[in-house]
């Protein structure tokens, strides 16, 4: 056993899971769930839910929209039809405008295919801990850090209050690939080649696919910063940035090149955006505390 734990792939995966399996633990046991009921926080009357447990924000809307909306893609695949449409919204919408889905993500449609009951998703979710925590531990080990040391990260950022609060909202998928990203620009820049520029292109799509433009955007960002600073850093000669530049390009390129159909749905979603600002009509600048 104390060889296996020699691999930082088995190391990290079983203390995540512990600490994740201790966390959780009343979700896992089935004795609680993180499908909340309704109604919650920002039901009707906003900002004052008449019921609200302790954990997480919006998640009727979880409750009543998305799982319905993922329910009823699955079925529309697996009968062999695209899911484009809802009947099951209002007096019907199109599916595929419903960034809270996520579903052209093949992570989340591979699972919810095998698995789509309510309880499965508790366990996507817990999933998502697990994603996070190991491409951060990845991630830092990349940067030489101990295995301990990394270890504290990956718990660090994969619990964060962020991923709680918001635990039931389909943009964490992208925070969860962020460190994988970072992962493989750190890898690309210790050895710039195309097949390690390859992996960067199919993370950025991934992020596309998931269909959150404001978490996709923040990320790439994130990324892009980190990719100039590091080269920054070194002493750069003029053909290497050359060769930089040529990789960006093919990264661009497969990125769009796997996107390409959801693209549309994607710029859509970013039109539809709005900002923070739209929700001080209802008072949530002045949200009490004590409701979260």
């Amino acid at each position: 056993i104390r060889g296996i734990f020699r691999y930082d792939f088995a190391y990290a995966t079983f203390w995540l899971s512990i600490v994740i399996v201790l966390f959780f633990f009343p979700v896992i046991a089935g004795r609680q769930s993180l499908t909340e009921v309704v109604p919650s926080f920002y039901s009707t009357p906003s900002p004052s839910p008449s019921l609200k447990t302790l954990w997480q924000v919006d998640s009727s809307w979880h409750t009543i929209d998305v799982i319905p909306l993922v329910k009823s893609e699955i079925e529309m695949i697996k009968g062999g039809g695209a899911p484009i449409w809802a009947p099951y919204s209002g007096g019907g919408e199109p599916q595929i405008t419903s960034n809270a889905v996520s579903v052209f993500y093949p992570l989340r449609l591979a699972f919810f295919s095998i698995w789509d009951s309510t309880r499965a998703f508790d366990w996507y979710f817990i999933l998502r801990f697990l994603i996070s925590g190991l491409g951060m531990f990845y991630f830092l080990r990349a940067l030489d850090l101990r295995r301990i040391v990394a270890l504290w990260g990956a718990i660090a950022y994969s619990f964060t209050g962020y991923f709680i609060l918001y635990i039931s909202y389909a943009f964490l998928d992208i925070d969860s690939l962020l460190p994988w990203l970072l992962l493989v620009v750190e890898r690309y820049l210790k050895k710039p080649k195309m097949m390690t520029a390859v992996p960067i292109g199919i993370l950025l799509a991934m992020g596309i696919l998931i269909g959150q433009p404001q978490s996709t955007i923040i990320s790439f960002i994130f990324a892009l910063l980190y990719f100039g600073w590091r080269i920054l850093q070194g002493a750069e000669t003029k053909e290497a940035r050359i060769k930089h530049l040529r990789h960006i390009v093919l990264i661009i390129f497969l990125a769009l090149l796997i996107a390409l159909p959801f693209i549309t749905d994607f710029l859509v979603n970013y039109s539809q955006g709005k900002a923070i600002d739209a929700w001080q009509d209802k008072g949530l600048n002045h949200f009490p505390p004590t409701y979260l």
